[in-house]
């Protein structure tokens, strides 16, 4: 079951260098966007995060080069939106820049293996292909071909399968 598999592997995200963490929760809270006026807020009059505000979080992370925390953010945000595939594809490439291919791998299977193509973003597909080339290109040669060919045929004017196809 997805939920059980990501709650065992949350654990094993976990960050490291959790004492620096009051120094990262610098910028502002999760879920807060002074343009939205209308979205719906919780019991405390917070506004309620989306996956796009734990997908933002999570980048904030990895441009300080904080993976394993960008990772851990995400899988919180997995477990409120299980369904995310833009967050499945930044678990996968969050994982592999932090160097743990396996998780990466138990990530990118999720996604195949749960969402038809037609349900990935571009993030999906180019992560998903850098992924692939990290772990072994000459044996992923098969698969990064059918993504690439998913990736035109559900989204055509995306440069990014063209650059994927490239590379």
């Amino acid at each position: 079951d997805l939920m059980e598999l990501l709650s065992r592997l949350k654990t094993l995200a976990k960050d490291t260098d959790d004492e620096d963490d009051e120094d990262d929760e610098e910028t502002v809270p999760l879920g807060y966007n002074e343009d939205d006026e209308d979205d719906e807020d919780d019991e405390d009059g917070e506004p309620t995060p989306d996956a796009d505000d734990y997908h933002n979080k999570a980048v904030t992370y990895a441009r300080k080069s904080r993976y394993s925390k960008a990772v851990g953010v995400c899988m919180e945000g997995l477990e409120k939106f299980p369904r995310s595939v833009d967050l499945l594809a930044d678990i996968i490439a969050y994982s592999k820049d932090a160097g743990d291919m396996e998780r990466a791998g138990e990530y990118y299977h999720i996604l195949r293996n749960q969402f038809p193509f037609r349900r990935w973003s571009w993030r999906a597909f180019t992560f998903s292909l850098k992924y692939l080339l990290a772990e072994d290109p000459e044996a992923n040669e098969e698969e990064c071909r059918l993504l690439i060919e998913n990736y035109r045929k559900y989204l055509p004017y995306e440069e990014m399968a063209d650059i994927a196809e490239s590379e």
